[in-house]
């Protein structure tokens, strides 16, 4: 039932597991805004981060991770394209590019 509270109403949201995301682009836009958020976020779960470049590097970051070390910190699968995760089977809820 809706409780009241200073005059508001309560109502209670279900539970529900958090969106499922995966990241294309593993840049430093990503490294250092997308990845950090999400996997701040608890309504969110980073599942796959794409990117093709062989070395993941950036003048206005010296400190740029590489896929794999992304993967392992995020506890994400890796994918060198797009392709690759579509065809995967891995579930997801949203793509951010």
């Amino acid at each position: 039932l809706p409780q009241r509270s200073s005059g508001w109403l309560l109502l209670a949201m279900p539970e529900r597991p958090p969106l499922r995301v995966a990241v294309v682009g593993a840049g430093w836009w990503s490294q250092g805004w997308h990845l950090p958020h999400l996997s701040r976020n608890p309504s969110c779960k980073i599942v796959a981060i794409v990117d093709n470049s062989k070395t993941i590097r950036s003048s206005l970051n010296p400190d740029m991770l590489q896929l794999e070390e992304l993967g392992e910190r995020y506890d994400a699968r890796t994918f060198r394209t797009h392709d690759e995760l579509f065809s995967s089977g891995l579930a997801l809820d949203a793509v951010i590019c």
